[in-house]
């Protein structure tokens, strides 16, 4: 009989190890050599400049700069530039195409590695990190630092993470 619980209960515990240690395959990590494919939305995408959120940095700017967080706000311009909703379709032809909330398209070219997407609009070419890629689900970062001519945009450490989703 203890025997017969014993054995039970080795069952048991291989049963409950095995079922918990499988993966989804949905949720498996993907290179972004084979993990691109498709048309993916922008979900979000988070800006922060020198270590600071996008906000906390222009209320600074504006408190330095003795102006409201409005007029900051404008200097930078970037609220248009990420819109949330925006698709990015990675076709096997090595093009990209874009399409914004207002209709608006852009196309272009993209490769990748196995951790980075480099995407060529117009001649300029831009590289995003690859963080996560899913079968449904991608985070993508790109960080510049500022080349501008003004002193300001000088010292600027740029980092924007974008969430998109199948």
């Amino acid at each position: 009989m203890m025997k017969k619980n014993v054995l039970s209960l080795t069952l048991t515990a291989l049963l409950a190890v095995s079922i918990f240690s499988c993966s989804d395959k949905g949720d498996e990590e993907l290179s972004a050599e084979v993990g691109l494919m498709g048309k993916w939305t922008l979900q979000s995408a988070d800006l922060s400049i020198n270590g600071q959120s996008m906000d906390a940095y222009i209320r600074s700017m504006a408190e330095q700069m003795g102006m409201s967080e409005e007029e900051a706000s404008e200097m930078f311009n970037v609220n248009d530039e990420f819109e949330t909703g925006t698709t990015i379709d990675f076709q096997d032809n090595s093009v990209i195409v874009i399409t914004e909330n207002d209709g608006a398209i852009e196309r272009g070219t993209w490769t990748s590695t196995a951790k980075t997407v480099t995407i060529t609009i117009d001649d300029d070419p831009m590289t995003l990190d690859v963080k996560s890629l899913k079968k449904s689900s991608a985070v993508f970062a790109m960080s510049m630092e500022g080349d501008d001519d003004s002193e300001m945009a000088e010292n600027l450490a740029i980092e924007i993470i974008m969430s998109l989703s199948k």
